[in-house]
């Protein structure tokens, strides 16, 4: 559009200076033009929305610990109380600070974590990650830096808190985010319903999309298994979960013993599922008191899942078998699948959902497939229960345990319940 000549300009004053002079002729000038410019509003063409448009050949992924996390991507750390989940991201958050493996998987990058965990009390976090330190034998004070936490309570539904959490993101150069649970992300939503869960879950994402360097794990309960003594889980409250996460990671117990073994699958939206894991939280005492502890995870044989320690054998163990082995890449039929394995459809869809949870099947339009890419399966290595003592000198102890691998004892001075946390 060409800038106002002069003489138009001189013009357009005048008129100004009429309209002030005549509030009435004014008012129904102003509401003819409104009138006319209506039609040209509604004929005009609205703006149309963003896109985008691919080319050349993708970008390899970029991982956070390779196999479990990508960077840029939303993880949800899924299992049932006292499952040591609050244990897992810690120690994730130290191997990620040290460059040291955790169970097994050495990170692709190195940074700092920050956490958002309004639940327990500085000292108990305080005393885990020291503890956790001095069970890989690191010093506490080449970690700390890098273990942010937020010193204000998270609430998505006030409207700039998701822009300050990505600003703290910047400010402390975190190359994860831990929010621990899902719950406390913003006050009075209902769990199970989809538009509450969505209104924290969709900020959360776009946070993380602003930063492609960096992974969110957002921990989430579960419910407990069926009461024949299952120990299948499901992600509790809404679905809409599901459809967020890009990585879900399940942390199962084999039976309730808490100093038990515990299960790992990892199931990704565009990566191939790894192997399971297993490990045990191992524990004893310090060189500088009783008090307070080290503490290990330690990696172990994968427990099998399936039975509460008291329960009679599932058959819906034997369902889970069969149906994994008539999976295959070709998509097929529910009603297929139950054909071939002979049981009832409403049971094999019990088993394709729990299958599809650990990561072992995927669900597409034309029907089910196998989710796993055939690999060499790698075997968790035991821990040696004869190890030495670790103490701030950067030495392992040893593990203070039975030759059967599980929890040690000593005296914590978190209480039981944290301890499973």
């Amino acid at each position: 559009m060409s800038a106002p000549t002069a003489k138009a300009s001189k013009d357009a004053g005048d008129i100004v200076k009429r309209l002030a002079t005549q509030p009435a002729e004014a008012r129904r000038a102003i509401t003819h033009l409104v009138e006319l410019a209506e039609p040209i509003a509604a004929a005009s063409p609205k703006a149309p929305f963003a896109i985008k448009v691919f080319t050349g050949t993708p970008a390899p992924a970029r991982w956070v610990f390779p196999g479990l996390i990508e960077q840029g991507t939303c993880a949800a750390l899924v299992a049932e109380p006292k499952a040591c989940k609050t244990w897992f991201v810690y120690d994730l958050g130290i191997a990620l600070a040290t460059g040291q493996a955790f169970l097994g998987c050495a990170p692709a990058v190195r940074g700092p974590t920050l956490f958002v965990s309004p639940e327990g009390s500085d000292r108990s976090r305080h005393a885990r990650i020291v503890g956790l330190c001095w069970g890989r034998g690191v010093e506490p004070a080449d970690v700390l830096p890098s273990m942010f936490f937020l010193d204000e309570r998270l609430d998505l539904a006030i409207a700039d808190h998701a822009e300050r959490l990505g600003a703290t993101i910047d400010a402390t150069g975190a190359l994860l985010v831990v929010v621990d649970p899902l719950a406390n992300a913003a006050t009075g939503i209902d769990e199970n319903s989809a538009g509450d869960v969505m209104r924290v879950l969709g900020p959360l994402r776009d946070v993380i999309a602003a930063r492609p360097h960096c992974a969110l794990i957002l921990v989430h309960h579960t419910h407990k298994g069926a009461k024949d003594g299952s120990r299948s889980l499901s992600i509790r409250g809404s679905s809409a979960i599901n459809g967020w996460q890009d990585t879900l990671i399940t942390i199962r117990r084999a039976d309730d013993d808490s100093a038990g073994p515990r299960r790992v699958d990892i199931a990704h939206r565009d990566a191939a599922a790894p192997e399971p894991v297993g490990f045990e939280l191992h524990h004893g005492p310090s060189d500088i008191g009783p008090e307070i502890e080290w503490f290990r995870l330690s990696r172990c044989e994968v427990p099998s899942i399936g039975t509460t320690r008291n329960a009679k054998p599932r058959d819906e163990k034997s369902i889970l078998d069969a149906v994994a082995e008539v999976l295959s890449d070709e998509p097929q039929a529910q009603a297929t699948i139950s054909r071939r394995v002979g049981k009832g459809n409403a049971k094999v869809g019990e088993a394709l959902k729990e299958l599809e949870l650990v990561g072992r099947a995927f669900h597409e339009k034309r029907g089910w497939r196998s989710a796993l890419v055939p690999t060499e399966p790698e075997r968790p290595e035991r821990q040696n229960s004869a190890q030495s003592s670790p103490n701030r000198s950067g030495v392992l102890p040893p593990l203070g345990g039975t030759q059967n691998g599980t929890m040690g004892t000593g005296t914590l001075e978190t209480t039981p319940e944290e301890r499973n946390q």
